[in-house]
């Protein structure tokens, strides 16, 4: 079975082989605090591009604003595994009155009560995932290069800020990501 390599400088190495140059990296503590926050920078990246991007389905496109970081996830994840994803809060319901809001009340012959009637509108809301997973996958392609980024940036240049790093390290670190 093939490891995930990251690509940093040209080195392909896996993340316990680049944590064995940094001494901060192999306490399981601040990994665990470094996904936590590495997950969170990337579901914040989905969430602005689901938000923002002008190809949004119509449909799902009235409820925009009801993509939601996982934060109960963020809070009680403790595995090795770390997902992106976004929840959306939109019902069937929501829906169906902001499609009425946007684009009038359409005459409908009347149904009998049960749940037949939320079928009208359940194609609106689950059916139209394409968009989702499509961003969803842009984004995972970007994890290695988005975690080259966040680790040079935010981790490595703070430990070397507060004087957590060695000399041999901070040559690492100056080669690697500067």
């Amino acid at each position: 079975m093939a490891t995930a390599k990251l690509n940093i400088s040209n080195k392909n190495e896996t993340l316990a082989e680049m944590a064995n140059r940094y001494r901060i990296l192999s306490q399981p503590s601040t990994v665990n605090s470094i996904m936590r926050s590495f997950t969170y920078y990337m579901d914040n990246m989905l969430k602005k591009r689901l938000e923002s991007l002008p190809s949004h389905p119509k449909d799902t496109g009235l409820l925009q604003k009801s993509w939601q970081i996982p934060e109960l996830y963020l809070k009680t994840h403790s595995g090795k595994v770390w997902q992106v994803y976004l929840n959306n809060t939109a019902t069937v319901g929501q829906q169906a009155s902001l499609k009425s809001l946007k684009e009038g009340m359409v005459h409908r012959k009347k149904k009998r009560i049960g749940r037949h009637n939320l079928k009208r509108y359940m194609p609106f809301v689950d059916k139209r995932t394409k968009f989702y997973t499509k961003q969803l996958r842009i984004i995972r392609n970007k994890v290695d290069t988005s975690f080259k980024y966040f680790m040079g940036n935010y981790v490595l240049h703070q430990a070397s800020m507060k004087g957590l790093l060695s000399p041999q390290e901070l040559l690492h670190y100056g080669e690697e990501f500067t």
